[in-house]
C-alpha cells in the first residue's frame, strides 16, 4: 500500500527560530527554546450552519474514502516518517519527540469550525489526576499508593454539537399503584392505568456527539461540559503541540445520535409534566426543524497505564480538569461496603421488630 505524505505547517519563533507550541496558562505560542510568548488572532465563534441533510457532506466518511490510503508526515527535524492512523493529522515523532501538524486543507469534509482550547497544561493534569485518585475510596490501595507510570497524550478530539427545534406527539400510559386519581376507577389494592395523549415543543441546543476512534461518548459524556465562554472559531494555531484527530463517522450518523438524545430529554420533560407511579410509552413521534450544527474540537488529555497486567485508559477534560471513568476498581472495597450496608439493614430491621 503505498504511503501519502502530508504538507506541514509549521510557525518559527522569530528570536531564536525554533517550532512555536501552543501554551494553555498564557493561551498564545510559545519557544520552548528561549521561553517567549507569541500572541496570534483569537476570534469569536461563528453562528451554527443549517443542516442540509441533501449536502454531500452530509453522507461524506473520510475513513471510508480514504481506507486504502496510509498517510504520514516527515519529521523537520531528523527526517523520519511519522505514520498516522486514518483520522490523525498531528503527531509526535517516535524517535526525537518533535511535532508536526499536517495542512487541515489536504483533508476532505468539513473543516472543523470551533476549537476549545487547552487551559491546563500537562503538569497541572498530572497533579489533578493524583488528587483525584487519592481522594477515591473505591481505587485499589496499593495503586494508590505506587501510580504506575503513565503515558499521558494531549488530544483535540473531533465532536459535533446541534440545535434544534421538535414537536412532539405522544401517548402516555400511566401506572398508579393503588392510589385514585380523576377519571380512574378505584378498586383498592389493584394498580390503575391512565391513557393520555398530548404534545410537547421543545428546545435543544449544544447536544455533543463524540465523533472520535479514541473515545466512546459514555467516556466523553463523563468529562463534560467544555467551556462555550472559552470557545473560539477554528485556527491551527491552537492545535500546535497536541494530537489531533479528525473525525470519524458521517455527519448523518452524528445526528441520528443526537436525535436520540433529544428524544431521551423529551421522554424526561413529558414525564415531568404527569404525576404518577410508573410511565410507558405507546407512542412518541418527533418532528425535528431549524437543525444546527457545527464541527468542534475539544481537549483532553489520555491517561494510559498498566496495573495488575491490565491495559486502562482514563480521560480529562482539558478544561476544567474533570477526570472521566476507566481507572481501577477494588473488588475488595466494594464487596466490604456492600457486607457493611447488608449488616446495618438487617441490625436496623431486627431492632424495628423487637
Amino acid at each position: 500500500m503505498k504511503t501519502k505524505i502530508l504538507r506541514t505547517t509549521i510557525k518559527k519563533c522569530k528570536s531564536c527560530g525554533a517550532d512555536l507550541r501552543f501554551d494553555p496558562k498564557s493561551q498564545n505560542l510559545i519557544c520552548d527554546n528561549c521561553n517567549s510568548i507569541t500572541a496570534f488572532e483569537k476570534k469569536e465563534c461563528k453562528n451554527k450552519h443549517n443542516l442540509d441533510e441533501k449536502s454531500s457532506l452530509y453522507k461524506y466518511s473520510y475513513k471510508i474514502s480514504n481506507k486504502n490510503i496510509e498517510r504520514a508526515l516527515k519529521c523537520k527535524t531528523c527526517g523520519a516518517e511519522i505514520p498516522l492512523n486514518n483520522l490523525e493529522y498531528a503527531a509526535f515523532c517516535e524517535y526525537c519527540n518533535h511535532h508536526s501538524l499536517a495542512e487541515i486543507n489536504d483533508f476532505a469534509g468539513l473543516r472543523p469550525d470551533v476549537v476549545y482550547p487547552f487551559l491546563i497544561d500537562k503538569t497541572q493534569a498530572i497533579e489533578i489526576l493524583r488528587t483525584h485518585i487519592k481522594n477515591k475510596f473505591f481505587l485499589p490501595s496499593n495503586f494508590k499508593k505506587n501510580l504506575p507510570k503513565k503515558k499521558i497524550t494531549g488530544v483535540y478530539l473531533p465532536s459535533f454539537s446541534f440545535d434544534s427545534e421538535a414537536n412532539t406527539n405522544y401517548v402516555l400510559h400511566i401506572i398508579d399503584d393503588d392510589s385514585p386519581h380523576p377519571g380512574t376507577y378505584h378498586i383498592p389494592g389493584q394498580s390503575h392505568i391512565r391513557c393520555i395523549a398530548g404534545s410537547i415543543n421543545t428546545k435543544h441546543t449544544d447536544v455533543a456527539i463524540e465523533a472520535s476512534s479514541k473515545i466512546n461518548g459514555k467516556q466523553l459524556a463523563s468529562v463534560l461540559p467544555f467551556m462555550q465562554d472559552k470557545a473560539h472559531e477554528f485556527s491551527e494555531d491552537f492545535l500546535r503541540g497536541f494530537v489531533v484527530e479528525h473525525y470519524d463517522n458521517t455527519l448523518e450518523f452524528a445526528y441520528n445520535l443526537a436525535k436520540q438524545d433529544m428524544q431521551s430529554e423529551i421522554k424526561n420533560q413529558i414525564r415531568n409534566k404527569h404525576s404518577g407511579d410508573s410511565f410507558t410509552f405507546a407512542s412518541v413521534k418527533s418532528v425535528f426543524k431549524n437543525t444546527k450544527y457545527n464541527y468542534s474540537l475539544v481537549p483532553v488529555y489520555l491517561f494510559e497505564f498498566t496495573y495488575n497486567k491490565k491495559h486502562h485508559t482514563t480521560i480529562m477534560n482539558g478544561q476544567t480538569g474533570k477526570v472521566g471513568k476507566g481507572l481501577p476498581i477494588s473488588k475488595l472495597k466494594i464487596s466490604f461496603v456492600v457486607v457493611l450496608i447488608l449488616l446495618l439493614l438487617g441490625g436496623f430491621i431486627g431492632l424495628f421488630f423487637i
